[in-house]
């Protein structure tokens, strides 16, 4: 084989000792066992919050299992007894409700009727009412009669008056269509004075 010179040997071992650098690939390696140790320490602490969730439900469940049971000093007895006296004060309660219940629909009812009387007596005119009520006919009749004049109808159909004159007489005065009411009580007092 031919002798390389050492010159020649000397440059190209130069030109790979470049290219042979550890640099790059102690950054490389530098940078995985970084990116290593961090992934390390997320799982880390990943495990020990779990831990901790872990640990807490497990005093949660141990606690539900101890609320659970029945305690030692408490028989099935009592705790029949204790479930039937809040079966009683359930229902105790559910009567009460609907007798309240019932209570408020009478009250409500009662207090539309008494709205409605209420507003009934509010339109109410007594006055007018006892105008309707009262016929005026027969009390102005009664005070005819009294004062001594007393109305009648003949068996023709004709309107008269029956006049008590003031010495005791009974006189009879027939009604004329055409005269005023004037001319008629002036004629009916003139006729009693007699």
């Amino acid at each position: 084989m031919a002798a390389i010179p050492i010159s020649e040997a000397t440059g190209v071992i130069r030109d790979m000792i470049v290219l042979m650098s550890p640099e790059p690939d102690y950054q490389s390696i530098a940078g995985a066992d970084d990116a290593f140790h961090a992934r390390e320490q997320q799982i880390k602490k990943d495990a020990d919050e779990t831990l901790a969730v872990l640990k807490t439900l497990s005093a949660s469940l141990a606690a539900a299992r101890k609320s659970s049971q029945r305690p030692d000093s408490a028989s099935a007895q009592d705790h029949e007894d204790t479930l039937q006296d809040l079966d009683e004060t359930r229902t105790s309660l559910m009567k009460a409700i609907s007798d309240a219940d019932s209570a408020l629909g009478s009250k409500e009812h009662e207090l539309s009727k008494l709205k409605e009387e209420s507003r009934q007596l509010e339109s109410y005119d007594p006055a007018a009412e006892h105008e309707k009520m009262l016929d005026s006919t027969p009390l102005r009749l009664q005070l005819y009669k009294k004062i001594g004049f007393e109305p009648m109808v003949d068996k023709d159909g004709n309107q008269k008056f029956l006049i008590r004159t003031l010495s005791g007489d009974i006189r009879v005065a027939e009604l004329y269509e055409d005269e005023s009411r004037c001319e008629l009580a002036t004629r009916l007092f003139t006729l009693a004075e007699a």
